[in-house]
């Protein structure tokens, strides 16, 4: 389960989930990410069945939830930092030094363009705009019941 670990020093959280470890990709590598093939890319415009069933999108022509037609996207994250009936942690051994609390809350992925793109950087000013104000949409969202929102781009 995952969990949220405070520094006794500085108060500062930090979300620990070893599950994540597991993911595809989650493991350490140096080696450069190969190009994106469009084929197997499952946040490609195309793929919605890939994923898991969108929680918000921006669609310009009102297409249907989970189908092509979407500018921005937004879906659960399949290997989640956090959940939302995260349980606590069982103690440490030395628990006057260390504190864990549970690390509830929603991980969501924001798909920022319909096309793969490697960096925010190939896309348009207008997908950027667009994509970020997804960001803001999302973050007020969850900044009713969370303690903490956090964004960042792959």
């Amino acid at each position: 389960m995952p969990e949220v670990r405070v520094d006794p020093l500085t108060g500062l959280k930090s979300i620990v989930t070893p599950e994540r470890a597991t993911r595809p990709g989650g493991g350490l590598s140096a080696e450069p990410c190969p190009p994106i093939d469009p084929e197997t890319d499952p946040f490609h415009e195309g793929h919605e069945d890939q994923t898991p069933p969108e929680v918000y999108a921006i669609r310009p022509n009102d297409s249907a939830p989970d189908s092509p037609g979407w500018t921005v996207r937004v879906v659960p994250n399949l290997y989640p930092a956090l959940d939302p009936e995260s349980t606590a942690p069982p103690p440490f051994a030395k628990k006057d030094l260390f504190v864990a609390t549970p690390a509830r809350g929603r991980h969501e992925v924001v798909i920022n363009a319909p096309n793969p793109v490697p960096s925010l950087a190939n896309l348009d000013v207008g997908q950027v705009k667009a994509a970020v104000g997804v960001w803001r949409d999302r973050m007020r969202t969850h900044s009713e019941h969370a303690a903490y929102v956090h964004v960042i781009v792959n």
